[in-house]
C-alpha cells in the first residue's frame, strides 16, 4: 500500500539478516517522545528495549506516507515547493 514504508536496512539492531520491516503508516498513534529512542523486542513475555535510529531520508519517507494515509498529500507536495523570495 502506498502508506506503508519498507525499510531498506533494517533498523531494528537486533534484528536477523534478511528480516524485513516496515513502518504501517496508516496506524498512527499517539506516543511519548521519550519513547522513540528504542525499540520494544521480544523477550520471553517481559518487555526489553534495545537503542537503534533511522535515517533521516527514512524518516521523510515514513511522514510522506503519513500524510498518503491521513489525506494530506497535497501539504507535503507545497513542503517541497522552494519559496519565492
Amino acid at each position: 500500500m502506498p502508506y506503508h514504508f519498507e525499510f531498506v536496512s533494517n533498523p531494528v539492531p537486533t534484528a536477523r539478516m534478511g528480516d524485513i520491516t516496515w513502518a504501517k503508516c496508516d496506524m498512527v498513534v499517539t506516543i511519548s517522545l521519550e519513547r522513540l529512542d528504542r525499540f520494544k523486542i521480544k523477550s520471553y513475555g517481559k518487555r526489553e528495549y534495545v537503542e537503534g535510529h533511522i535515517s533521516r531520508e527514512d524518516l521523510a519517507s515514513i511522514r510522506e506516507c503519513v500524510a498518503i494515509a491521513l489525506g494530506l498529500t497535497e501539504n507535503i507536495a507545497d513542503e517541497k515547493k522552494p519559496v519565492d523570495s
